[in-house]
Protein backbone atom coordinates (compact mmCIF):
# COMPACT_ATOMS: atom_id res chain seq x y z
CA UNK A 1 0.00 0.00 0.00
CA UNK A 2 3.08 2.62 0.70
CA UNK A 3 4.53 1.64 -2.65
CA UNK A 4 1.37 2.57 -4.23
CA UNK A 5 0.62 5.93 -2.35
CA UNK A 6 4.70 6.58 -3.27
CA UNK A 7 3.51 6.41 -7.18
CA UNK A 8 1.04 8.00 -6.57
CA UNK A 9 2.72 10.91 -5.21
CA UNK A 10 5.81 10.64 -7.49
CA UNK A 11 3.05 11.33 -10.67
CA UNK A 12 1.84 13.77 -8.85
CA UNK A 13 4.60 15.59 -8.66
CA UNK A 14 6.10 14.97 -12.23
CA UNK A 15 2.25 16.52 -13.37
CA UNK A 16 2.55 19.48 -11.16
CA UNK A 17 6.50 20.11 -12.58
CA UNK A 18 5.72 19.27 -16.53
CA UNK A 19 2.09 18.93 -16.62
CA UNK A 20 1.79 22.12 -18.64
CA UNK A 21 5.08 21.54 -21.02
CA UNK A 22 3.60 18.32 -21.72
CA UNK A 23 0.04 19.69 -22.82
CA UNK A 24 2.04 22.54 -24.78
CA UNK A 25 3.88 19.41 -26.85
CA UNK A 26 0.66 17.61 -27.54
CA UNK A 27 -0.68 20.74 -28.49
CA UNK A 28 1.88 21.82 -30.82
CA UNK A 29 1.78 18.40 -32.29
CA UNK A 30 -1.67 18.36 -33.12
CA UNK A 31 -1.24 22.27 -34.85
CA UNK A 32 1.59 20.70 -37.12
CA UNK A 33 -0.08 17.50 -37.52
CA UNK A 34 -3.74 17.66 -38.00
CA UNK A 35 -4.56 14.89 -39.78
CA UNK A 36 -2.10 12.43 -37.84
CA UNK A 37 -3.76 10.74 -34.17
CA UNK A 38 -2.94 13.01 -31.21
CA UNK A 39 -0.08 11.97 -29.02
CA UNK A 40 -1.23 11.30 -25.34
CA UNK A 41 1.44 13.10 -23.03
CA UNK A 42 -0.25 12.39 -19.69
CA UNK A 43 1.33 11.20 -16.37
CA UNK A 44 -1.49 8.20 -16.76
CA UNK A 45 0.28 7.21 -20.60
CA UNK A 46 3.32 7.62 -18.53
CA UNK A 47 5.73 4.52 -19.03
CA UNK A 48 9.33 5.28 -17.58
CA UNK A 49 11.66 8.16 -17.21
CA UNK A 50 14.85 9.18 -15.52
CA UNK A 51 17.57 11.34 -15.81
CA UNK A 52 20.42 10.64 -18.81
CA UNK A 53 23.39 12.01 -19.99
CA UNK A 54 23.26 13.81 -23.31
CA UNK A 55 26.61 12.92 -25.24
CA UNK A 56 26.29 15.16 -28.18
CA UNK A 57 24.77 18.46 -26.70
CA UNK A 58 27.25 21.01 -28.30
CA UNK A 59 25.69 19.70 -31.37
CA UNK A 60 22.30 20.88 -30.52
CA UNK A 61 22.65 23.83 -28.24
CA UNK A 62 25.99 25.59 -29.24
CA UNK A 63 29.10 26.27 -26.51
CA UNK A 64 27.70 25.77 -23.48
CA UNK A 65 28.52 28.37 -20.46
CA UNK A 66 31.62 26.69 -17.92
CA UNK A 67 30.11 25.53 -14.47
CA UNK A 68 26.32 25.33 -16.16
CA UNK A 69 24.86 22.78 -14.41
CA UNK A 70 22.50 21.07 -17.20
CA UNK A 71 19.90 18.51 -15.97
CA UNK A 72 18.82 15.77 -18.59
CA UNK A 73 15.30 13.60 -18.16
CA UNK A 74 13.51 11.54 -20.63
CA UNK A 75 9.96 10.79 -20.65
CA UNK A 76 8.29 7.59 -22.31
CA UNK A 77 4.82 7.57 -22.69
CA UNK A 78 2.79 5.13 -24.65
CA UNK A 79 2.94 7.10 -27.78
CA UNK A 80 5.82 9.29 -27.67
CA UNK A 81 9.47 10.37 -26.29
CA UNK A 82 10.38 13.46 -24.67
CA UNK A 83 13.66 15.28 -24.08
CA UNK A 84 14.01 17.64 -21.47
CA UNK A 85 17.38 19.62 -21.16
CA UNK A 86 17.17 22.46 -18.35
CA UNK A 87 19.62 24.22 -16.02
CA UNK A 88 19.55 23.27 -12.34
CA UNK A 89 19.59 26.86 -10.59
CA UNK A 90 18.39 27.46 -7.24
CA UNK A 91 15.37 29.34 -7.40
CA UNK A 92 11.93 27.19 -8.73
CA UNK A 93 10.42 29.47 -11.18
CA UNK A 94 10.73 28.25 -14.59
CA UNK A 95 10.95 29.95 -18.33
CA UNK A 96 11.10 27.63 -21.50
CA UNK A 97 13.77 29.27 -23.51
CA UNK A 98 14.59 27.37 -26.01
CA UNK A 99 11.86 24.33 -27.82
CA UNK A 100 13.35 22.31 -30.54
CA UNK A 101 11.78 19.33 -32.53
CA UNK A 102 14.08 16.62 -33.38
CA UNK A 103 11.72 14.84 -35.64
CA UNK A 104 7.97 12.98 -35.61
CA UNK A 105 7.21 9.56 -36.03
CA UNK A 106 4.22 7.98 -36.88
CA UNK A 107 4.04 7.16 -32.98
CA UNK A 108 6.81 8.44 -31.44
CA UNK A 109 7.65 12.32 -31.03
CA UNK A 110 11.23 13.31 -29.94
CA UNK A 111 11.47 16.62 -28.61
CA UNK A 112 14.35 18.60 -27.12
CA UNK A 113 13.74 21.53 -24.40
CA UNK A 114 15.42 23.55 -22.65
CA UNK A 115 13.89 25.45 -19.13
CA UNK A 116 15.67 27.28 -17.67
CA UNK A 117 15.19 28.15 -13.76
CA UNK A 118 15.08 31.84 -12.79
Amino acid sequence: MEAVAEHINEMQKIYEEYGAVFDELSRMFRDLYPHKKAVELSVGELQMYGTVEWCNICDSLGKIKKGLDLENIIFVFKSAVVFLCREKVKKKKTKVTRLKTVCFEDKCIVVFINISLL
